[in-house]
């Protein structure tokens, strides 16, 4: 096996370690040579290939939300992006209320500023989509903002599930969130309702699953849970 093959086996086998023990144990609590003791590797590689912790868990969660963006697409596949932005919150939220080691896991990968680059991103990107199919064009003051307030406003009520202070009705937070982001990107009211109601239409019977792999996985919601 040539040198580049084995350095490729290295970084995949530290990202997958540390994927499975983030998820377990919160990373905060992983240190870097926990993680090389783990995936059986020189202890320092971690900065070799990442170049830092923070590299390390931006890769990760760059993986995560790829496949949790290819999994909504393909399960709810719809040619509207304000709509493919609300069945994808809908969704993330509901995973993240009611699991609580994937919450614990973003509430913590959301301290690392490489984190919050690639969340600016992703919300770009969709943000953008849904303002041009709305108004014609893109005013990128106007998406800055908006990607700016919806981006903090999601994180915020993350954590503030997370620390037990935020515990009203899912779907009255959800609703809430939803009707702002939207209100950004200049859909409003009575569109807005319209797309809540198509989300909970389509998404009705199905959860959003992620378990130590981080690899999310649409399924059927079990009544009894």
């Amino acid at each position: 096996m040539g040198t580049y093959a084995v350095g490729d086996a290295t970084k995949e086998s530290i990202k997958n370690t540390a994927r499975t023990l983030f998820y377990e144990q919160g990373v905060s609590s992983v240190s870097d040579a926990i993680i090389c003791r783990e995936a059986g590797v020189q202890r320092g590689l971690v900065g070799y290939h990442f170049g830092s912790r923070g590299g390390l868990v931006a890769a990760i969660y760059h993986e995560y939300v790829e496949a949790l963006r290819e999994a909504v697409e393909r399960r709810f596949p719809t040619d509207d992006p304000a709509l493919a932005y609300c069945i994808l919150e809908y969704l993330l939220v509901d995973c993240l209320h009611r699991n609580e080691r994937l919450r614990r896991f973003y509430v913590d990968i959301i301290a690392y500023p490489e984190v919050s680059d690639d969340e600016v991103r992703v919300q770009h990107e969709q943000l953008s989509k849904i303002l041009a199919r709305k108004t014609g064009s893109c005013d990128i003051t106007k998406l800055k903002i908006a990607v700016t307030l919806s981006q903090g406003a999601f994180n915020e009520m993350i954590r503030c599930i997370e620390s037990g202070y935020l515990d009203g009705e899912l779907d009255e937070l959800l609703a809430v969130d939803l009707r702002m982001s939207m209100s950004l990107v200049d859909v409003h009211d009575a569109e807005a309702e319209d797309l809540l109601r198509k989300t909970i239409e389509m998404t009705e019977g199905y959860r959003l699953a992620v378990g130590k792999t981080l690899r999310p996985r649409i399924m059927k919601a079990n009544p009894t849970l």
